[in-house]
Parts: structure tokens; sequence; C-alpha cells
């Protein structure tokens, strides 16, 4: 695999990060995943996002290390959101923080 190649060229540290992996698109069996290599040179890592379904059992069958993320508090969202936007010296009003806040969703790394 091209991974492969690139790991056995070089002793630097690579980490690919892959988020959503199940928006791809499902033709041509793509939510195999046997597209991923399971097994990678020790200087590579590969990090998914997936919600539950096809693309996170096929995870599930690799035996891959599993990080589950769960919902962030409301408390915990509206720090990110403040913190971000103040690096760049921007706020929200109650209103739109709430208008921003309003879906929850949980992702699984991998």
């Amino acid at each position: 695999s091209v991974l492969s190649q690139i790991g056995n060229k070089t002793t630097i540290k690579l980490v690919l990060i892959i988020d959503a992996l199940n928006q791809m698109d499902s033709t041509n069996r793509s939510h195999t995943l046997y597209w991923l290599p399971v097994e990678l040179p020790t200087n590579i890592r590969v990090i998914v996002s997936t919600l539950e379904g096809d693309v996170l059992d096929a995870l599930k069958r690799r035996k891959n290390q599993e990080l589950v993320v769960g919902v962030l508090s409301r408390r915990e969202q509206e720090e990110i959101v403040q913190h971000t936007l103040w690096q760049y010296r921007k706020k929200l009003d109650e209103q739109q923080l709430t208008s921003l806040l309003q879906k929850e969703v949980s992702l699984e790394f991998f």
C-alpha cells in the first residue's frame, strides 16, 4: 500500500486523520474498508471517526483500539465555542450560542 511505502522510506511519524468515515460514498464497497490497510508501519497511525452503522461494524471486526467519545456536556460545548471564538476576539450572544449548540452528536474514534 502507499502508506507502507511511505512508512518504509522514512522514520518521520505520520498521523492520518479521517473524519466522518461513515459519510463516504458507499459505492464500490468502500464501507467494508477493504481499501484501508490492516497493518501499518510502526511510524504511521490512522485515526478515524464514524457514527454507528456498517463502517463502525467493519472497524470492530478488525479489533482495532477503540475510543468511544460521548456527547459533551452543554457547559463543555459552550467553553469550546467561547474559547475558539475568543482567539479571534469574537463572541456570540446567548441566543446565537443556543442556536449553535442545539444538535447533539456522539462520535467513535479508532
